[in-house]
């Protein structure tokens, strides 16, 4: 094991029951670096980029974690779809939902991708320029399209990444 993935494991072990104590942190990390990129009209690259790296990180939250169904964001997506055909119906009702990335994991990689950009910020020649508002109208038409794809292939395979078996307990009563 190797010293980084030392630090993580250490990381994790101490903040595994702290789930809303680690949100808050991760919240002022980026309140931070959104405060300091945007005081000093810096570094728009690097935001974008961080920002495509968030989203990457949630998609992982996000789906389950099963080989009985294709990858929604794959370029080969018809062609898995017509492999799997003969049951898309898969039930992720009878047992747990398991995540491609547990939510401890994304906090982490929110975590490192944040401090990243954050240090990058500090370097004069990564302030790369670029016409901010072309960025964000990019960036929000793909995050509308990410969204969208993701909510078609949660309605496909009948699973919801955003309710437990607690809440259906809750629900049911």
């Amino acid at each position: 094991m190797s010293f980084i993935e030392s630090i993580d494991q250490f990381i994790i072990n101490k903040t595994s029951n702290k789930v809303v104590q680690r949100w808050y942190v991760y919240t002022v990390l980026i309140v931070l670096y959104l405060f300091r990129v945007l005081l000093k009209g810096s570094h728009p690259l690097i935001t974008y980029f961080l920002f495509i790296y968030l989203v990457h990180g949630f998609i992982l939250w996000a789906t389950p974690k099963s080989t009985k169904m294709p990858n929604p964001f794959s370029d080969d997506y018809e062609e898995e779809e017509a492999e799997f055909r003969e049951a898309p119906d898969i039930d992720f009702g009878s047992g747990p939902f398991v995540r491609n990335m547990p939510e401890i994991l994304f906090w982490l990689f929110c975590m490192k991708c944040t401090l990243i950009a954050f240090v990058l910020t500090f370097v004069p020649f990564l302030d790369i320029p670029a016409y901010t508002p072309i960025l964000v109208v990019y960036f929000i038409t793909m995050l509308i399209f990410t969204v969208f794809k993701l909510i078609e292939h949660s309605k496909k395979y009948n699973y919801n990444p955003f309710r437990s078996k607690k809440d259906k307990k809750f629900y049911s009563n």
